[in-house]
C-alpha cells in the first residue's frame, strides 16, 4: 500500500504540468487500399482456391493493412451485376469459383465474413460497387443464364467490349437501387463506395446507343449530353437519400476520374490538358455531388507522376482541395505503377511519398492506395517508406461536418494493478439512449516522450475494462480514453487516475 501511494504522488505531480494543449495525439487521417477482385487481381488470388484459403488470404490481408497502421479497406464486392455475397437479384461472382452463378462449397458469405475480420483488426469496411456495369468483358466473361443482361437484354448497352446498363431507363436505376440498398440494409458495413465507371470511358471514336432511351425519356432536355448527367445526378441523389434515410452514418465515397473539368472549357475547372473530363466525357458531375453534399469523400485518382505534361499532379490536388466543399478529400495513388514499366519517372523510391505530402500539404484528409496486391509485395519499396509516414495508428476523419464532438463521455476512468499488469477501467455517462454502436479508444503514452501518445487499442461498446501488460507499475504510462461514434465524432479524451 504503500508502493502505491508513492506513485500516486508521482503521478499527480506530473499531471498538472501536461495539459491536453501539450499532449501529441495522432492526427486522424483516412489511410486505405482497395482490394480488387475483378479478374482476381487482389483477393482471391486465384478463383479456384478452398473457402478455407479464401479466408486465410483476406485475414492476410487485413491483418497486413492493421499491422502497417491503416484503418479501412476498400473492397470490391459487386464489380460487374455479379456478387461476392448471397443476393436476391444477381449470381454469385465468377472470381470467387471461376464461374458465374456458382456459389462457394461449403456455402459461405464472403461479406459478412470480410466485415467480421475487418472489425476484428479495427479496419473499417467500405463496400466498392460497381454500379453501372453489367459485363466486363463480353469475350471473355462468365455470364451465367438468371444474370441481368441476359433476363433484361433491353436494360443494356454493348459497348467496346463490355455491357453497361441503360442507366436512362428509370426501371433500370430503380434495379440498381436495390441492389445497394439490399448491401446497406443487410451487412453492418461502414460505406459504399462507387469508382470512375460511370458513361463508358471514349474508346476508338464508338457511340453510346441510348438515343431511342433519349427519345422516350429526355422530356424537355435540350441535349442528350445534358440528360446523361442527370441521369447519373438522380441516381447518385438517390444513393445519398437512400443512406440518410436508413443508415445516415454510412460513408459514401466515389473515386473519379482526376478531371471534372478542364479551364480552358470552364473556368471553375483545373488547368489540365488531358481532353477528357468526368463531367462531359463520362457524364459525372462530381463538383455538384461536392457542393450539394450528396457524397461524403471524394478520392480523385491521382494516378500521374509530379511532372507530367497533360495531368500535373500538383495542379489537380490543388483543385480538388479548393473544390471540396468541406467534404473530405483522400489522394488516390497508383503504388501499381511504381517499378512496373510505366516510365523512368515511376522507378523512384521517393514518388509516393512526396505526393503523400504535397496531397497534405493541400489538405487532403488521406490516401488510398492501388491496390492491396502492390502493398503486399512492396513494390518498389513503397511500405519501408509507409512504415514511417504511418508510424502510429490513427482515427478515420469524421465527416459532415468535421468539427463535430460527441457529448458521451467515459467517466471514472481508474488505474489498478495485477500481478501481471495494469487494469484499467471506467463507467459510461449514457444519458442518450439512441446513442448506441460506439466504441473506446485508448491512448498511451511513449515512455521514453511522456507528451507523445499514440493508440493502444480500440474497444467495442460492450467492454468497461482493459488490461494492458506491458506496464508493471502505475506511474510507467499515462492513458486517455475517449469514444468515437459511426460518425467518428470523438468525445473529450480523458485522463485515467491511479485508484484509491
Amino acid at each position: 500500500m504503500i508502493f502505491i501511494k508513492k506513485y500516486i504522488v508521482f503521478l499527480f505531480f506530473l499531471l498538472p504540468t501536461l495539459t491536453i494543449a501539450q499532449i501529441n495525439f495522432p492526427e486522424k487521417e483516412f489511410r486505405a487500399s482497395w482490394v480488387v477482385t475483378l479478374n482476381n487481381i487482389d483477393w482471391p488470388s486465384e478463383n479456384s482456391l478452398s473457402v478455407e484459403q479464401q479466408k486465410q488470404e483476406f485475414e492476410d490481408i487485413v491483418r497486413f493493412l492493421s499491422k502497417n497502421n491503416f484503418n479501412a479497406a476498400i473492397v470490391q464486392v459487386r464489380p460487374a451485376a455479379d456478387a461476392f455475397y448471397p443476393s436476391p437479384y444477381e449470381p454469385w461472382s465468377q472470381w470467387i469459383n471461376g464461374r458465374q452463378g456458382l456459389a462457394p462449397d461449403p456455402l459461405y458469405d464472403p461479406l459478412e465474413f470480410m466485415i467480421g475480420t475487418c472489425k476484428k483488426y479495427n479496419i473499417e469496411f467500405h463496400a466498392w460497387v460497381n454500379p453501372f456495369r453489367a459485363v466486363a468483358s463480353i469475350e471473355h466473361s462468365s455470364v451465367a443464364e438468371d444474370h441481368i443482361s441476359k433476363k433484361r437484354p433491353e436494360w443494356c448497352i454493348s459497348y467496346a467490349d463490355s455491357k453497361f446498363f441503360n442507366i436512362g431507363i428509370p426501371e433500370v436505376r430503380a434495379y440498381l437501387k436495390r441492389v445497394i440498398e439490399h448491401i446497406i440494409l443487410q451487412y453492418d458495413i461502414d460505406g459504399i463506395h462507387f469508382d470512375d465507371y460511370f458513361y463508358p470511358y471514349p474508346e476508338n471514336g464508338g457511340k453510346i446507343r441510348d438515343y431511342e432511351t433519349f427519345e422516350v425519356f429526355g422530356g424537355n432536355f435540350e441535349s442528350i449530353e445534358t440528360w446523361r448527367r442527370d441521369n447519373v445526378n438522380q441516381f447518385i441523389y438517390s444513393i445519398h437519400s437512400l443512406i440518410k434515410d436508413t443508415k445516415p452514418y454510412l460513408r459514401f465515397g466515389v473515386s473519379p476520374y482526376p478531371v471534372w473539368r478542364e479551364s480552358r472549357v470552364d473556368l471553375l475547372g483545373s488547368n489540365s490538358l488531358s481532353g477528357l473530363s468526368n463531367y462531359d466525357h463520362l457524364y459525372a458531375d462530381i463538383r455538384l455531388w461536392l457542393e450539394k453534399g450528396w457524397i461524403d469523400y471524394v478520392a480523385p485518382q491521382l494516378y500521374h507522376h509530379l511532372n507530367h505534361n497533360k495531368l500535373p499532379f500538383n495542379t489537380l490536388a490543388k483543385w480538388w482541395n479548393e473544390n471540396s466543399f468541406g467534404k473530405n478529400v483522400y489522394a488516390g495513388l497508383a503504388t501499381y505503377k511504381l517499378f512496373n514499366n510505366y516510365g523512368y519517372l515511376w522507378n523512384n523510391t521517393s514518388l509516393i511519398p512526396s505526393q503523400i505530402t504535397i496531397s497534405k500539404d493541400y489538405g487532403f484528409d488521406g490516401q488510398l492506395f492501388f491496390s492491396a496486391n502492390d502493398l503486399l509485395k512492396n513494390r518498389g519499396s513503397i511500405m519501408d517508406s509507409l512504415k514511417m509516414i504511418y508510424g502510429k495508428k490513427t482515427l478515420t476523419p469524421c465527416f459532415s461536418p468535421k468539427d463535430t464532438s460527441l457529448t458521451l463521455l467515459p467517466v471514472n476512468p481508474t488505474i489498478s494493478t495485477s500481478p501481471k499488469g495494469v487494469i484499467l477501467s471506467w463507467k459510461i455517462n449514457k444519458i442518450d439512449s439512441l446513442i448506441s454502436d460506439y466504441q473506446f479508444v485508448i491512448y498511451s503514452n511513449d515512455p521514453t516522450a511522456k507528451s507523445t501518445f499514440e493508440i493502444l487499442d480500440i474497444l467495442d461498446e460492450n467492454h468497461t475494462s482493459y488490461f494492458d501488460s506491458r506496464a508493471k507499475k502505475e506511474d510507467q504510462y499515462i492513458y486517455y480514453i475517449s469514444v468515437i461514434d459511426r460518425f467518428k465524432n470523438e468525445s473529450k479524451r480523458v485522463c485515467f487516475e491511479i485508484e484509491k
